[in-house]
């Protein structure tokens, strides 16, 4: 018979020597993959407002229309300067067929308006300059034929000047150089001659001319 008193067996999950190794932990579960990255085409579409800020105003995103009249009157054009309204009339058809608007429209205007400017201011120097250069070489001429009477002569020709020509006359011919030009100093000095026989000493009655003004400038018919 077995004595009651005996110690209990050792359960099989209890180590009977403390010097027996323990068993090993259990190993640490492999984490899960990481999701796919979502492809470019996969992404949500972006709000076109964020984006661009003339989607938030569908106006502002219209391009400018033509006009159905164009005005260029507040047009500030440089002095000197008149709107062409032939060339306006011709071009404009070609502004409403290319949607040109009015503020576009202007600035084209004003932009011809200013090279048109510049042009006259050119061809006024252009003018001035040849003047000069050509009274000079008028002048040079008269004194090279002239000589030492150059200077008397010229007077005698200013006082046959001041006998036939007016304001409006003497202002042509300064402006268009003809005033010094040889033929016509010649002229007025056979005028000038004239005038100084005309005038008799002592009050006298004064000579017959010998040639009437119009056959001195002009000839004799």
């Amino acid at each position: 018979m077995a004595d009651s008193s005996a110690a209990p067996a050792p359960s099989p999950a209890t180590p009977t020597d403390p010097a027996t190794p323990a068993a090993p932990a259990a190993a640490a579960p492999t984490p899960a993959p990481s999701p796919p990255a979502p492809s470019p085409a996969a992404a949500p579409p972006t709000d076109p407002k964020a984006v661009d800020p003339k989607a938030a105003d569908p106006k502002a995103a219209e391009p400018a229309k033509a006009p159905d009249k164009y005005d260029f009157t507040a047009l500030k054009l440089p002095d000197g300067v008149q709107l062409d309204t032939a060339l306006l009339d011709a071009v404009t058809p070609v502004f409403k067929e290319l949607g040109i608007s009015q503020e576009n429209a202007s600035k084209l205007v004003d932009a011809h308006a200013k090279h048109i400017a510049a042009v006259e201011t050119k061809r006024e120097a252009d003018f001035k300059a040849w003047m000069a250069t050509t009274v000079t070489n008028y002048q040079a001429e008269l004194k090279k034929e002239w000589g030492a009477s150059y200077d008397g002569n010229l007077v005698i020709a200013q006082r046959g000047l001041a006998r036939l020509a007016d304001a409006e006359m003497k202002k042509l011919l300064d402006d268009t150089g003809l005033g010094s030009h040889p033929k016509f100093v010649k002229a007025f000095y056979e005028v000038g001659r004239m005038v100084s026989e005309d005038k008799p000493p002592n009050g006298a009655n004064p000579p017959t001319p010998r040639k009437a003004t119009a056959e001195v400038l002009y000839g004799a018919n």
